[in-house]
């Protein structure tokens, strides 16, 4: 699927109802999970939907930076 439109928080609310309706199951949906960007997340806000973020996009956001603050110290043991 190519999302054409901009990515805002309105315009992927429409996509999700949109394609929800089309496969009939938009009454069945009451939570969705995703990452933590902020377009996506007002988005299911609009809905109504409860929102859950990815524990595993959660865990990769705290480990990439906290690497970025152990960098000095690895160059240092690389010396």
């Amino acid at each position: 699927m190519i999302f054409a439109e901009s990515h805002t928080a309105e315009n992927l609310r429409n996509e999700l109802l949109k394609s929800l309706r089309e496969w009939d199951i938009l009454k069945k949906v009451h939570c969705v999970i995703t990452d933590n960007a902020f377009n996506i997340t007002a988005a299911i806000r609009l809905t109504g939907w409860t929102h859950l973020p990815c524990l595993a996009h959660t865990i990769n956001l705290i480990v990439q930076n906290d690497l970025k603050l152990i960098e000095t110290i690895q160059k240092k043991g690389k010396k």
